[in-house]
């Protein structure tokens, strides 16, 4: 419980510190992106036999300078399109009255947004007072700023944007010139003994960011580049600007898309009469997204980003909430980092079972999950998965089996109430009913050599009788005689019954701890009645400890402790030759 209290309270002090230290923290975060972006850029050249220093100031360079030309040019784009927005005013407001309530008022407010942007009046200003002719207006009319505040104003906002861009890059050019040095001196500060394991997570995470970046971006310039190309082809004003949009805002999970392409949408209403351009730009949009996110980004992607979609939605809320809008466009790169740290540290691995795509839960642990819930339909859909896949003998080894004896370990260990688990055992009844009456088992070809007969023995209870319904129908489909004994019988009655059977083999059904004491009576008193007996004992989720559990029977030959049918089968195989063999020979007079 300490140990847990810790936890949480070591994990508030570092969002804290993240969410105070953000005005630090983002420019390096910022900048490791970007290092990551251009690191196998720099490892190119490099390959190409230009030394370290001269290949990181080269695409330095050449970045700063496409962000600049891009920077410039947005700008002259938006302001040729703060001075023609007026000029449309009249058209939005017709087509918003024609459409109507609710979604005219809708498109008339997107509007004054889109207008509100380089406009040099504020709203107020705009908005005609309300008539009171006997009334005494007063209005507060604040001073005019100062020219040199102005300058000051202006001179502060350019010089904290220009100051944060140059630490930047001076970050990115000594990250990326001492990016092996820095790697070293990371391992180590983790210690010699994690070497191996923070050698792998480090390459892993900077491998799966870079690669995510680098076809992310380049995914997001060729979406970018159709959505200009077909803004001009329509005749939308200031394609360059909305292109550019879009590619930057599909950085955003899922919303990115269409926050891009609602500016210039509205901006055809406006400036398009009719719904023609307007209705073809939507299309065009959805076609492309579609394409993109459906067929482009699977074959480019597969799996190796590797994070749920409820992960990135999360992801996205919590680091909007905790660095802003710079936290949303880095929401899924950090997220990535986080998951790859918790897939190779074991005091972390929630983090890659909450965030990874492929969740790590077995089937047999959320069929039991599912049923003790009392959810018998999602129960019932996670065995349907199975069957479909896999047939009756790996059904029973990898999802009822091991349910069945997670039940008993709960119920012995008194987390999981008496009435819950004889539920849990009525829905898997019901699942062998299911199971067995959807496929008939068929008949084994008759070879002519004689079947096998044997029997299968709950060790303590229903839990073990169900297993042996699994025993009858995976054995009487190999050409075996099945009788399954009741749980309830006395220990006399059951060696009586197979005595009568003349079983050539006993199968001990012993699902968790509380059966080994009647399976080791059972065998003691079969071992009176027929010390030939092939005996084999189930323990039935035990895994390894199979071994541990038979070690009572050590010394005779004719027994074997198995955790699974298949190696029940297995052995029985092995053995059955030798069985029949016996049977047939005459006995001695």
């Amino acid at each position: 419980m300490a140990s847990t209290a810790f936890k949480i309270t070591a994990a508030l002090a570092v969002i804290a510190a993240m969410y105070f230290g953000r005005d630090v923290l983002i420019p390096i975060a910022l900048a490791l992106l970007v290092v990551l972006l251009l690191a196998p850029v720099v490892e190119f050249l490099e390959r190409r036999g230009l030394a370290r220093i001269p290949s990181v100031l080269l695409v330095v360079t050449l970045t700063v300078a496409l962000l600049g030309s891009t920077g410039y040019l947005v700008t002259r784009q938006v302001s040729d399109l703060a001075g023609r927005l007026p000029e449309y005013k009249d058209r939005i407001r017709v087509k918003a009255s024609s459409i109507g309530e609710p979604l005219g008022g809708v498109l008339g407010r997107a509007y004054d947004i889109l207008q509100d942007i380089g406009s040099a009046k504020p709203k107020e200003a705009r908005t005609p007072p309300e008539p009171q002719p006997e009334a005494v207006r007063v209005r507060i009319v604040e001073n005019p700023p100062t020219p040199w505040e102005v300058i000051s104003y202006l001179l502060t906002s350019v010089l904290r944007t220009l100051g944060t861009a140059v630490m930047i890059s001076i970050l990115v050019v000594f990250l990326l010139i001492y990016q092996a040095d820095l790697r070293d001196r990371v391992v180590m500060l983790f210690g010699a003994n994690r070497i191996n394991i923070t050698t792998q997570t480090i390459s892993e995470a900077a491998t799966s960011v870079s690669r995510y970046l680098l076809v992310q971006s380049a995914i997001n310039g060729l979406y970018g580049t159709l959505i200009g190309v077909s803004l001009f082809a329509l005749g939308v004003p200031n394609a360059v600007l909305w292109g550019f949009m879009a590619a930057v805002l599909r950085f955003i999970p899922y919303l990115g898309p269409w926050i891009g392409i609602a500016p210039p949408f509205l901006l055809s209403l406006s400036v398009f009469d009719g719904w023609a351009r307007p209705l073809a730009l939507l299309g065009i949009v959805i076609a492309l997204e579609l394409m993109t996110a459906n067929v482009l980004e699977p074959i480019v992607y597969g799996k190796r980003v590797g994070l749920s979609p409820l992960a990135v939605i999360v992801a996205a809320v919590f680091w909007t909430w905790l660095w802003g809008n710079v936290g949303l466009l880095l929401a899924v790169p950090l997220t990535v980092c986080l998951e790859v740290l918790g897939r190779h540290v074991p005091s972390l691995r929630f983090l890659s079972e909450l965030l990874a795509r492929e969740t790590a839960v077995e089937p047999y642990l959320r069929y039991y999950h599912r049923l003790i819930g009392m959810n018998l339909a999602d129960a019932t859909e996670v065995l349907e998965g199975e069957r479909r896949r896999k047939p009756p003998l790996e059904i029973y080894d990898d999802v009822l089996i091991p349910a069945i004896a997670m039940a008993e370990r709960d119920l012995q260990r008194g987390v999981l109430e008496k009435d819950a688990h004889e539920a849990f055992l009525e829905g898997v009844e019901q699942a062998l009913d299911e199971l067995q009456s959807e496929a008939k088992p068929a008949a084994p070809p008759d070879n002519g050599r004689p079947r096998m007969r044997l029997g299968c023995v709950p060790a303590d209870g229903r839990a073990d009788e169900l297993v042996c319904r699994m025993v009858a129908r995976i054995f009487g489909e190999r050409g075996m005689d099945v009788e399954v004994l009741p749980a309830a019988a006395m220990t006399a009655e059951r060696v009586e019954r197979v005595t009568r059977l003349q079983a050539d083999a006993v199968l001990i059904s012993a699902v968790g701890p509380s059966g080994r004491l009647p399976t080791w009576h059972f065998h003691k008193r079969m071992r009176t009645a027929d010390g030939d007996l092939l005996i084999v004992v189930g323990a039935w989720g035990a895994g390894d400890r199979a071994n541990v559990f038979g070690s009572r029977f050590r010394g005779d030959e004719n027994v074997r402790a198995v955790a699974t049918l298949r190696e029940a089968a297995a052995w029985i195989d092995q053995r059955a030759p030798e069985i029949l063999l016996r049977r047939n020979a005459p006995s001695a007079t």
